[in-house]
């Protein structure tokens, strides 16, 4: 009983520190706020489930039974969570749609606790000994059971599923530019939705009856992934975007830093340098990286890996309409134009473009023959 209390108190600790910590930081960027929600979430989990374990299954208070009844919606809620924190990491212009559509994701979850809140009221009221007592308890029953052991676990596959898909794709997006914030963002997702899997197929797995007698190692377990998260996500959730909406820069200066990138992409071409990184592009416009960043984030809408790619692409494009591919290979015109592998080139080729580079030269047979 002890032990339990002693691991309520440190979670309950932690919890309220670290949610404490992240709202009355200054400027709290998106994925600050994600990593919130999510942590959240896990922590009223794991509270609530030591808070019934130490109430006993008997018990009849209204508070602690409205409190297991709360435990359901809150499951649902946790892919959600964990993905759009995932989202926020690699926020980009495309990103910022799906991030501002939270509410549908959430809406399993909603409706559970809209059921669980009317049920908890009506059994409250309703007398044992009515007749609709015993179905409304067993509709209640079999609705919660229903969606912690069918919906939470499909919905922690399609998410899990739906989350390294966006690490895989961010990965191509990223992997032709030199950019170490971006790469130790990917190194983070990547852990953080391994981590998100062994800690759902932890719980799963001691639901067994013949590891019911161990549970308390699932909830040490458990605590030990929350601080984790706590502790490596607190510290990894500005790598996302080199950008600084705070930062502010004098008109005169960022149209010098403009003309000064469009100098060194279009006539100078550094786009082509495989090793291109916006700290060495910096360093050749006599500038800082916060400085351009907010330039290419501000002034052309984008981030540093599409400001770039965008324009190797065009080289490309103008490479297979000049007849490039006839003496050259895709990937040896891929590597030509500032990629370092293939995959990245086809990714970002069909990004723009919305066809693979095979597709536009067919397309394009007639203008290439011609030259």
């Amino acid at each position: 009983m002890i032990f339990k209390i002693i691991i309520l108190a440190i979670l309950s600790l932690g919890f309220s520190g670290f949610s404490i910590y992240l709202h009355l930081k200054k400027n709290t960027i998106e994925s600050d706020k994600r990593l919130s929600h999510f942590t959240t979430i896990l922590s009223c989990i794991f509270i609530e489930t030591l808070v019934l374990n130490l109430a006993g299954p008997q018990n009849t208070n209204p508070l602690v039974v409205y409190l297991s009844l709360l435990f359901f919606p809150l499951c649902l809620a946790l892919p959600v969570a964990m993905y759009f924190y995932c989202i926020s990491l690699i926020k980009t212009n495309d990103m910022d749609a799906t991030l501002n559509k939270t509410i549908p994701h959430y809406s399993p979850a909603i409706l559970l606790l809209i059921i669980n809140t009317f049920s908890f009221i009506a059994l409250y009221v309703i007398n044992q000994k009515h007749g609709n007592y015993a179905l409304l308890e067993t509709m209640k029953m079999f609705i919660n059971f229903f969606s912690l052991f069918i919906v939470f676990l499909v919905s922690n596959v399609v998410y899990i599923y739906k989350g390294f898909n966006l690490y895989q794709t961010r990965k191509l997006s990223i992997q032709s530019v030199q950019n170490k914030r971006s790469n130790n963002t990917l190194v983070w997702m990547k852990w953080f939705l391994i981590a998100y899997a062994v800690q759902i197929l932890i719980l799963y797995t001691f639901q067994l009856p013949i590891l019911s007698s161990i549970k308390e190692i699932s909830r040490i377990l458990m605590l030990c992934y929350l601080f984790f998260i706590v502790y490596y996500g607190s510290r990894n959730s500005e790598f996302n975007e080199e950008t600084d909406s705070d930062l502010k820069l004098d008109n005169s200066k960022k149209d010098v830093i403009q003309k000064e990138l469009e100098k060194a992409m279009v006539s100078d071409k550094l786009y082509l340098d495989q090793s291109l990184s916006i700290q060495s592009l910096s360093l050749e416009l006599k500038t800082n990286t916060k400085y351009l960043s907010y330039v290419i984030n501000n002034v052309f809408d984008k981030n540093f890996s599409s400001f770039i790619n965008e324009y190797r692409i065009e080289d490309a494009k103008n490479l297979f309409l000049e007849n490039a591919h006839s003496t050259y290979t895709i990937e040896s015109i891929s590597k030509m134009t500032g990629f370092k592998s293939k995959s990245a080139f086809y990714y970002a080729f069909k990004k723009y473009t919305g066809m693979t580079p095979t597709k536009f030269i067919q397309m394009n047979a007639n203008e290439i023959e011609a030259n």
